[in-house]
């Protein structure tokens, strides 16, 4: 199963394909309306990919989750240090 931000990204890679598809074709027949809707496709694509993105960085990663619950429960010394790598970020 997809995650939802994978999906919307592979949504908006489809989208951004097929606009410039429909670009090309519409400079390729000199079809004005072809070339309006893929320009409205791969504008919708880029705010596709922005609310994708958004998403998929809203996640922390479940791997370093994991280093961080082991360094916290470490002790004194790991916490420290995983103060430390929160304030590099």
């Amino acid at each position: 199963m997809l995650s939802s931000s994978l999906r919307v990204l592979l949504l908006s890679l489809t989208v951004f394909l097929l606009g410039a598809i429909l670009i090309f074709l519409g400079l390729e027949w000199e079809s004005g309306r072809a070339l309006g809707v893929g320009i409205g496709g791969v504008f919708i694509s880029v705010a596709g990919f922005s609310v994708g993105s958004f998403l998929s960085r809203s996640r922390q990663d479940p791997l370093e989750q994991r280093r961080e619950q082991r360094l916290w429960k470490s002790g004194p010394l790991g916490r420290k240090r995983l103060e430390g790598r929160r304030k590099i970020r």
